[in-house]
């Protein structure tokens, strides 16, 4: 049976498109990603530190002119580490994470007038913005 499948495999590798083969790669990279990331979370931590410093942000034409980072990518494997890992991680309140979540609260709460007073564009961009500044509460967390 395993040796069927693998050559089903193999067959439709080699009779498929690049571009499908790009994505299953990719698939199983990410697999592959967030199986060693639930396992270890600090991988995850590497990625993201890896990918805000290594890769530049890109902007698509529906955002304006907000930066988009591939760091912002990683966010739901971040949350999925939390949620199957969160018996396991012993987090503490120190002083840092207590400010740290006031901080994004705060900001956060702001966010739904910045789509009333500004605009649907404008809120967006600030939603995208506080994103990229919760990844640190994440980040914090995980480490």
């Amino acid at each position: 049976m395993t040796a069927a499948v693998a050559i089903i495999a193999v067959w439709a590798a080699l009779n498929a498109h690049p571009a499908v083969l790009l994505i299953v790669a990719a698939c199983l990279g990410l697999g592959f990603f967030i199986f060693h990331s639930i396992r270890d979370p600090l991988v995850l931590v590497l990625a993201f530190l890896l990918t805000v410093i290594l890769l530049p942000p890109f902007y698509a034409d529906v955002l304006g002119e907000t930066p988009m980072y591939v760091s912002e990518l990683l966010v739901p494997v971040g949350l999925l580490i939390v949620l199957v890992r969160l018996p396991d991680l012993n987090f503490r309140f120190d002083p840092v994470a207590r400010g740290l979540l006031i901080f994004l609260l705060g900001t956060g709460l702001s966010l739904p007038f910045g789509w009333w007073l500004s605009g649907t564009q404008a809120g967006n961009q600030g939603f995208l913005r506080w994103l990229t500044l919760a990844q640190t509460g994440l980040i914090y967390f995980l480490v």
